[in-house]
């Protein structure tokens, strides 16, 4: 391993600690974002996402890897329940939503989809890009959660 060698005033060359790593967001989704939370309920099988803003490109990249990072880090599979709450964030820029959908072309379906927004213009934007039939829009979170820990509840009763 090389190290960087400063010179001392006797002129002795003394070795340099190794300088840190700047670690981003995406190396450490737990960090929290401006512009998003990822978090994920194994219990209930559920990945609970809330957005606070609007996206440029470069936060795209971020978010896709921290999603990602948590399917990873989570092992979770098709069939996971999600929530989307995208109240504070309204409609996305138009510069923003090809890159979500090069980034997320890789994303498992989801057993359910809940995304809580009352903007029509960002509904729209998700009906053009989310295309699952289970699918649904709420004005709130509680009651999106609601609905997917009902679908829970069925699938346990039926176990």
């Amino acid at each position: 391993m090389e190290r960087d060698v400063e010179t001392s005033p006797v002129g002795h060359a003394r070795p340099q600690p190794p300088r840190p790593i700047r670690v981003s967001v995406t190396t450490r989704p737990h960090v929290p974002s401006a512009v998003y939370s990822i978090c994920y309920l194994p219990q209930l099988m559920l990945l609970d996402i809330k957005w606070f803003g609007r996206f440029d490109r470069d936060a795209v990249s971020d978010y896709a890897l921290a999603v990602k990072y948590e399917f990873l880090r989570n092992n979770i599979r098709s069939g996971y329940l999600l929530r989307m709450d995208m109240l504070e964030s309204g409609a996305q820029t138009d510069d923003a939503l090809p890159a979500f959908r090069r980034s997320f072309k890789w994303f498992p379906k989801a057993h359910r989809i809940a995304i809580v927004t009352g903007d029509l213009l960002t509904q729209q934007q998700v009906k053009q890009d989310m295309r699952q039939s289970s699918l649904r829009f709420f004005d709130y979170p509680e009651p999106a959660l609601r609905w997917l820990a009902e679908d829970m509840l069925e699938f346990v009763e039926a176990v």
